[in-house]
């Protein structure tokens, strides 16, 4: 009978001083070192690689739902939302986006109120958009008052 027997080493000192301590929370072995005291999965999982974060981001952006996120690619959908939040510094600025607007292109203003916890806290969000295009050029989050409707109209940039 042939018995093999294999040493793991610890990666953050080295060493072979390494005694089993149950699981993390991934339900992965984890390992505690008697000679630097601290707690470690042998070996992590492999992360994501770019083309499966753009793969994910892709078809989140496709409005598909975090929950189906995770159904299809097996990505939770805290992952998903950091990934989401570290793109967004990267995205180009609004005005960078819009396409020229035709010569008779017409505009459309368009409110969408909606009460916060009680109805004494109304609170509005106004849009302006392209009506051919369907971009959104300006957009005001304010209580539903002429003065913000003013804000927004002033967003608006020049035909």
């Amino acid at each position: 009978m042939i018995q093999i027997s294999i040493t793991y080493r610890y990666r953050v000192c080295g060493s072979t001083n390494i005694v089993r301590n149950g699981t993390n929370k991934c339900g992965s072995a984890q390992y505690y070192c008697n000679d630097c005291g601290a707690y470690r999965v042998l070996e992590p999982a492999p992360g994501y690689s770019a083309r499966a974060k753009r793969r994910v981001l892709d078809t989140y952006q496709e409005r598909a739902s975090l929950r189906g996120l995770g159904r299809i690619f097996g990505v939770a959908r805290q992952t998903v939302l950091r990934w989401r939040k570290e793109r967004v510094p990267r995205l180009p600025d609004l005005k960078d986006t819009r396409l020229p607007p035709g010569a008779d292109e017409v505009r459309e203003l368009d409110e969408l109120g909606a009460f916060v916890c009680k109805k004494a806290t109304k609170r509005g969000l106004w849009v302006a958009l392209w009506r051919r295009t369907r971009q959104i050029v300006a957009c005001v989050s304010r209580d539903r008052r002429a003065q913000t409707c003013r804000r927004l109209w002033h967003k608006i940039p020049a035909s």
